[in-house]
């Protein structure tokens, strides 16, 4: 059990960009592990693991001259962990995991694992000290989204409509997993103009959740970043644009120029706190039973979700 008075060993296995490379200890953003690990009162960064040389002295070069082990059996022989960072390929998630058994907790970058064999292979226990880092669910702007749509703010959800880059099991799980707590679970998907690549799926995504329909989309021929998705309610609409970074609430008022017309007005932009989502991701590992079960969960499904997207056009909860 994580005790928030006591201070906590963390290694981090993988040196790359999500894991400390994006930023340093200079940068008001907290977007690294590395970093928010620096900025929490009770945690230290003792480790790393890194079999990439060059990688190593990146990461010490920003962070300073901690110790980078080739492998965790050569980490754990010369360190007491508590808590582990899993930053490394979703390949090597698996094998990671179960060479961590021994620590007291371990967030490990989404995707969670490659196959649901793997998924099932991890025992019971080993889950329940798993934090999977799906980084909105930890941050205070996407909690006030959701507050604003279980108090029907702006009445009930009617539809939505999101635009992403990369594969829908890589980075379209955040969407999917924002749709999914948002709109109480989801129910069905199916997908138009179909393509495969990487073991990923690209397209347009018919999504059914509990309270309402919508559509998101990908391409493979897009060459930059997007990730955006567009909430509408009967008397207003949430905007989520670049990535979570602005989150802006608009509601529905007496037009100015035609009456009897009710037009769309900004009524609040919400705090960007999304730029601190390396410390906010350490955070809820102090909070682990609020989290834990759920995104678990939702990691199963996604499994099973694209395994079945990558030889059909539809999944169904009920399957």
């Amino acid at each position: 059990m994580i005790m928030k008075n006591k201070n906590y060993d963390i290694a981090i296995i993988g040196c790359g960009n999500i894991a400390g490379l994006l930023d340093n200890p200079n940068n008001k953003a907290i977007i690294t592990h590395a970093h928010g690990v620096f900025k929490y009162k009770n945690t230290k960064l003792v480790a790393c693991v890194e079999p990439n040389s060059n990688q190593a002295k990146k990461f010490q070069d920003i962070w300073g001259k901690l110790p980078i082990y080739k492998d965790i059996k050569t980490l754990l022989k010369n360190k007491k962990i508590d808590i582990a960072i899993i930053s490394s390929p979703t390949n090597l998630h698996f094998k990671h995991i179960q060479e961590l058994s021994s620590v007291e907790k371990i967030l490990c970058e989404k995707p969670f694992v490659n196959s649901i064999d793997e998924f099932n292979l991890i025992q019971k226990e080993l889950k329940e000290k798993i934090l999977v880092n799906y980084i909105r669910r930890f941050d205070s702007s996407f909690q006030e989204v959701k507050k604003i749509i279980d108090n029907k703010e702006l009445g009930e959800v009617v539809s939505f409509y999101g635009k992403f880059t990369k594969g829908l099991y890589h980075n379209g799980s955040h969407l999917l997993e924002l749709l999914s707590w948002f709109f109480a679970g989801l129910k069905l998907i199916e997908v138009k103009n179909k393509e495969i690549k990487d073991n990923d799926i690209f397209g347009e995504f018919f999504i059914k959740t509990s309270l309402a329909d919508g559509i998101i989309i990908n391409s493979t021929k897009l060459n930059f970043s997007i990730f955006e998705l567009e909430l509408l309610f009967e008397n207003g609409r949430i905007k989520i644009e670049n990535s979570g970074y602005k989150i802006s609430i608009e509601k529905a008022y007496l037009s100015e120029n035609f009456k009897g017309y009710l037009n769309l007005k900004e009524d609040r932009v919400l705090d960007n706190s999304l730029q601190y989502y390396g410390f906010n991701s350490i955070k809820a590992l102090f909070d682990i039973n609020q989290y834990n079960q759920e995104l678990i969960n939702f990691s199963e499904q996604l499994l099973k979700m694209r395994d079945r997207l990558l030889i059909q056009n539809n999944w169904s909860s009920d399957e």
